[in-house]
């Protein structure tokens, strides 16, 4: 069953930057270490995003699948 949201695993540069309204740095930091197999492999990940902004993305319908 897929979910509704944006995969962070397969989403485009653009879904990124202009649907969870990111900044482009982000947008790239977050191809560039992909794949997560869930939020606390997200974090590990990409450290250097700050919690308020995971939890933005959170609410504006990322995921991770």
């Amino acid at each position: 069953m897929q979910s509704k949201g944006i995969n962070l695993n397969t989403a485009s540069y653009e879904e990124l930057a202009q649907e969870l309204q990111i900044s482009d740095r982000k947008a790239q930091y977050i191809l560039e270490n992909r794949p997560y197999s869930n939020w606390d492999d997200f974090r590990k990940k990409v450290p250097d995003l700050p919690d308020s902004t995971v939890s933005d993305l959170k609410r504006g319908n990322a995921v991770i699948e």
